[in-house]
């Protein structure tokens, strides 16, 4: 992750990530930034279950998956972010998810 530069499109630079960095500063702008995509939670983890073979007998095994998804790009965004755009935004996102691999 150390010295991956944000790519054109990718995380977009220094001014891109500062944009984002003011709207999650500002509590209003912050609140609904985040509640939009935990909103798409539900049907994610329809999703997935649809996608289940075999399938699961609930959708507790695809809410976790979708919610730990969800988590790995916020928090990837909080680390993207406080890079200035310093960071790649896509390669961030990537060790997050690796992050839940079992090792």
């Amino acid at each position: 992750m150390a010295g991956q530069r944000a790519a054109p499109g990718l995380g977009g630079g220094v001014r891109g990530a500062g944009g984002f960095a003011g709207i999650m500063r500002t509590p209003a702008l912050g609140t609904r930034t985040l509640e939009k995509p935990n909103g798409w939670r539900p049907a994610i983890a329809q999703a997935l279950a649809e996608r289940a073979d075999p399938p699961w007998p609930t959708l507790l095994v695809p809410a976790v998956r979708a919610a730990a998804a969800m988590d790995c790009l916020n928090v990837a965004v909080d680390h993207w972010t406080a890079s200035d755009g310093h960071l790649r935004l896509d390669v961030v996102l990537d060790e997050a998810f690796a992050a839940l691999a079992p090792r």
